[in-house]
């Protein structure tokens, strides 16, 4: 089961993706010259069928999880 976020731009905080399907959390990395590091990202589909990362910090989940009480 997959629920939905809003996604907003990183900059303006404006939303930017309304009801995408958030379908799970994942890693990306990085590279630097000399080095590299790696991140939490959340994975979404969009309503075209893309399939993006967006930064964990940006996504707002629009429901609660399925059982809990708001």
């Amino acid at each position: 089961m997959s629920r939905l976020v809003n996604a907003r731009d990183f900059k303006s905080s404006e939303i930017v993706h309304r009801c995408a399907k958030f379908l799970q959390f994942g890693l990306d990395t990085i590279e630097y010259e000399n080095c590299a590091t790696s991140y939490t990202v959340a994975i979404l589909e969009l309503d075209n069928g893309s399939v993006v990362t967006w930064d964990v910090n940006h996504i707002e989940f629009t429901e609660p999880l399925p059982g809990k009480l708001s």
